[in-house]
């Protein structure tokens, strides 16, 4: 292991040792991996880590990384356990609880066997959970891990050139996915964090689309999330503050009362429009005509924007002008028709104490209109829908999951037309 690592790897104990001592604790006992390996260096898949709050941690994996621990991991003594026991066995065996009196655990971590397990063979010990000890530590950044955050977003953005040339109608997302992961090892990567986002077309409204054998078209839309593993848990939210600014109450008024707002973090400026228009100019889009291209870095502004409050709806988002071809909506008797969606919506009403209270779709319609008769025109609608509020949509979407329920339909149904009510509010 170089030097410069094994000091880090004892500034990073050191540091915790104080916290565990600050927290009226004689150890910290520590099972999640990332923080195991930012502490000692293990890249392995099975280990636990216990950080007394004087002296030297002791470490527990099997017998599988006897070679690989020797290599890799610094500051603490090493048990390496046989077959034939679990570590935590090895740390019944070892005794190392006995004299103590209180024992930290990552609460949120833990499994629930494994306190329990401990609780039985520790009667006397006070086991005390504790939440993000060690993940607090990574918050505050050294020179040097500064430094594999600017390379991790200068692999990513070579990543991002390299892969984005390579699109082309056809590609299936998977083949996306794999360019991206391997240019990310071939050009200096670890390798991804987790799976890397591909999704297109209707996909890319997913939060966490996870690339399939869709095939792109041309004229979609495309989501790509590279994940490159960085330094801790925090490098990407790191990565995210570099392009849109680290919030703060000019940008994001009430933000500092979030209750997990760390005050800590490091200020830097937006570059997100610059970034944008960058991209914009490129090579990537050559495809869109000038205004296009002016409506889609409008389009992208909008959407990353950090504060939900100044984040554009998807509802406007759709009615931007980038989308205005596929965007259009017709008005023909009464009928809403979303044409892009080719999906006709009738919309009679029900009014009750002059209050909106319903809103029907077809779907709907051909169970109720049995027993029961619209009784108010689309227009007497159109005249009232500035009286809405988020109380009555509160009673509007409960009535229609009642509907919903009671005459089992389909969920696209309910979704669809919850969708529609908003598209009014």
């Amino acid at each position: 292991m170089p030097d410069y690592k094994f000091s880090h790897m004892m500034a990073r104990l050191a540091r915790l040792q104080k916290t565990v001592r600050d927290h009226g604790l004689d150890a910290l006992l520590i099972t999640h991996l990332p923080n195991i390996h930012y502490l000692i260096g293990y890249s392995g898949s099975n280990g636990i880590l216990i950080v007394p709050a004087q002296g030297k941690p002791h470490f527990f994996t099997d017998f599988r990384y006897k070679a690989q621990v020797k290599i890799e991991v610094a500051g603490a003594k090493i048990t390496i356990v046989d077959r034939e026991r679990t570590l935590l066995d090895a740390i019944v065996d070892k005794q190392l609880f006995m004299d103590f009196d209180a024992v930290g655990f990552e609460e949120n971590r833990i499994p629930f066997w494994m306190h329990d397990f401990l609780r039985k063979k520790f009667r006397h010990l006070k086991l005390v959970a504790k939440k993000e000890m060690v993940e607090s530590m990574t918050m505050i950044k050294t020179d040097d891990e500064i430094g594999m955050i600017q390379k991790a977003a200068e692999i990513g953005d070579q990543v991002f050139d390299k892969v984005i040339n390579m699109i082309k109608p056809g590609m299936s997302e998977r083949e996306v996915s794999a360019e991206i992961s391997y240019y990310t090892k071939k050009l200096g990567g670890d390798g991804d964090a987790f799976e890397v986002i591909v999704a297109s077309g209707e996909r890319s409204a997913l939060p966490h689309g996870l690339a399939s054998e869709k095939k792109l078209k041309k004229g979609e839309m495309i989501t790509l999330e590279p994940i490159m593993a960085g330094d801790s848990q925090i490098d990407q939210l790191f990565k995210i503050f570099r392009l849109v600014g680290t919030p703060s109450e000019k940008s994001w008024p009430g933000v500092t009362q979030y209750p997990d707002f760390i005050r800590d973090f490091p200020q830097w400026p937006a570059t997100l429009r610059e970034q944008i228009q960058k991209w914009c100019a490129s090579s990537a889009v050559l495809t869109l005509s000038k205004d296009d291209r002016v409506n889609l870095a409008d389009l992208l502004e909008q959407i990353l924007q950090p504060n939900p409050k100044d984040r554009i709806s998807a509802r406007r988002a759709l009615a931007h002008p980038f989308f205005a071809e596929q965007n259009e909506i017709q008005d023909d008797n009464n009928d809403c028709c979303i044409v892009a969606a080719d999906i006709p919506w009738s919309i009679p009403m029900v009014d009750d104490n002059d209050l909106i209270m319903a809103e029907y779709v077809p779907a709907i319609l051909q169970n109720l209109l049995r027993d029961e008769e619209p009784l108010i025109a689309y227009d007497y609608f159109a005249r009232h829908a500035s009286q809405l509020n988020e109380k009555m949509r509160f009673i509007l979407v409960n009535w229609l999951a009642e509907v919903h329920d009671k005459f089992k339909l389909l969920p696209e149904t309910l979704f669809r037309t919850i969708l529609l009510v908003d598209a009014y509010l």
